[in-house]
């Protein structure tokens, strides 16, 4: 009978155990709580209350995490465009930028001709 027990799956072990078992209580009572156990935790539990201010209370709370939510996410937003430049101003600065890279590309022109016309020289110089 041990080897059979050592065979089965664990499993099969405690469905075939509590399928045997009853589900009603014993005749003795061995599993059933005494009335003094009860009245004992009847006197630790705290005593129900009828309080019918809750909803409004957490209502109000409600609104509350609402409202500091809403100040929170405008004072970052707010934060965040003081910081940014103004617009008015970045358009002056391409310009700018714009304005030098044109006279850059003037002067590489400029010296561009100028070589080309000091080789010129250089050619009917040589060619006279």
């Amino acid at each position: 009978m041990d080897e059979n027990l050592h065979k089965d799956n664990l499993e099969d072990l405690f469905k075939n155990t509590f399928e045997k078992q009853s589900e009603m209580p014993s005749e003795d009572g061995w599993d059933l709580p005494s009335s003094g156990i009860w009245g004992n935790i009847d006197q630790a539990l705290p005593p129900e209350s009828s309080d019918d201010r809750k909803p409004i209370v957490w209502f109000f709370r409600g609104i509350g995490l609402l409202v500091l939510a809403g100040l929170i996410l405008g004072s970052i937003f707010y934060f965040s465009q003081a910081e940014t430049s103004d617009p008015g101003e970045d358009v002056e600065h391409i310009q700018r930028e714009e304005v030098a890279e044109v006279a850059e590309v003037a002067e590489v022109a400029e010296v561009a001709e100028v070589a080309e016309v000091a080789e010129v020289a250089e050619v009917a110089e040589v060619a006279e």
